[in-house]
């Protein structure tokens, strides 16, 4: 316990770190977006878990940026491992322009261990889309995601953090890390609500997205 407990602290610095200094770097352009799902999830068999989702995405001037309409599945191959696939449709609504509909696909396999309180998670994900390149010959990703999550006892929050490098496949580099801080609440009996700050640092910009989001979701 006291194992976990020392790297725990360790992954929360070195992330706090990384996010402080990419915020305050010198010459960055900061974008602010902010989002707002609704989960509904659903576990028809033991090992298989289906979730649907509609999104709405804000941009810093609370004008509509992108309606979103994703499905992920999930199955428990064997104990800890987990494969996935999703499907998300997207609406693009521009002022100048007709409306842009673009559908993204995606893979992923996943190991989870809960260690008492702790769970630390890995996925490697595969998606043809990115929310920031509109060119479809060059969008093909690699997203290597680790994660921890920390159980309270006898408390309804669940605080996480997790770090995300994004590998573009087509031009064979890295493109952005992704951090995230999220804390869940649970309501009531299936029911929970979630607040999250993400940070997309771009590798070879000078740019970053702060993104604010808030979840509930309703497990059946």
């Amino acid at each position: 316990m006291k194992t976990i407990s020392k790297y725990t602290r360790l992954f929360l610095a070195i992330l706090l770190f990384n996010i402080a200094n990419q915020i305050f770097a010198q010459d960055n352009e900061n974008d602010f977006q902010s989002r707002y799902d609704f989960n509904l999830q659903w576990k028809p068999i033991k090992k298989l878990k289906i979730n649907f989702s509609p999104e709405l995405r804000l941009d810093e001037n609370f004008s509509v940026s992108k309606y979103l309409l994703e499905t992920k599945v999930s199955y428990k191959i064997v104990k800890h491992f987990y494969i996935g696939g999703d499907y998300r449709f997207i609406i693009n609504p521009r002022d100048e322009k007709d409306t842009e509909l673009a559908q993204r696909f995606g893979l992923s396999f996943t190991y989870k261990n809960k260690i008492k309180e702790f769970t630390p998670e890995f996925r490697l994900a595969y998606t043809n889309y990115s929310d920031d390149i509109y060119d479809k010959e060059k969008v093909n990703f690699l997203r290597y995601k680790l994660s921890l999550e920390y159980d309270i006892p006898k408390n309804k929050f669940t605080p996480s953090i997790a770090a995300e490098l994004y590998h573009q496949i087509d031009e064979g580099q890295l493109y952005k890390m992704r951090y995230k801080v999220q804390v869940d609440y649970k309501l009531f009996k299936h029911n929970f609500i979630s607040a999250y700050y993400k940070l997309d640092y771009y590798l070879h910009e000078y740019k970053n997205k702060h993104i604010f989001g808030i979840s509930y979701k309703l497990k059946l």
